[in-house]
This record gives structure tokens, sequence and C-alpha cells, in this order.
């Protein structure tokens, strides 16, 4: 890729780990942070990121992208490894902003509320 330091370029990146919407702000808010990054979205559904910047460099995104926690990889690096990108949709993650509540939690949540004269 040839990069001029005056344009503005678009670069896609394939993003793996994710499973909501703040995830995706997480990605996107780690993206901004790097210098000469003008704009970041990322897609949840199609697990692309796409970076507006102007000289940006590409091992910086990758970086901030799995300091934040994630898997990233150029977009043309995951056309070449197929199995490699597959693998980001299959691996399971835990969200820290998700959490379930189990059946247990809720029985013993009405239980004590019973017990209690609620």
């Amino acid at each position: 890729m040839n990069r001029q330091a005056n344009s503005i370029e678009d670069i896609t990146l394939a993003i793996g780990g994710m499973s909501c919407a703040a995830c995706v702000g997480r990605v996107e808010k780690a993206l901004g942070k790097v210098p000469g990054v003008h704009a970041a979205s990322v897609n949840l559904a199609t697990e692309k990121a796409t970076v507006h910047g102007r000289g940006v460099p590409l091992q910086a995104l990758l970086e901030a992208v799995q300091k934040a926690g994630y898997e990233a990889m150029a977009q043309d690096d995951a056309v070449a490894a197929p199995a490699r990108a597959a693998a980001h949709s299959t691996t399971p993650r835990a969200c820290p902003s998700f959490s379930v509540v189990t059946a247990f939690e809720l029985t013993n949540t009405s239980s004590t509320a019973a017990a209690s004269g609620a």
C-alpha cells in the first residue's frame, strides 16, 4: 500500500472476539486514540473496522485493538488466511458488560422476598 503523508486513507481491519455493542464501543475508542486517526467505525455483524486517518501505521492500529482485549488483523491478511479469520467468530468470549441472571438467582431472590414479607 502506497501511503502519502497528506492523504486521508481508509484502512479496514478484521476484528475478532466482539459479542455486543459495548465491545464495538471499546474497539472504536481504542482505535480513535491512535495518533492520526480521524474516525473509526466498527461493524459487529461483519466483524470489521474501518479507520479513516492520515499517516496511521497499521501496526499501531492492530496493537490498540489487541490492548483493548480483542483480535485484529489487516483485511488483506484476513482474505489470505480465511481459516484464521473464521476462528475469530468461533472464539468464545465473555463480555464484561454482559451478565446472565441464573434461575437460581431468580428463585433465591423470590424466596428471600417472600420470607421477608415483601
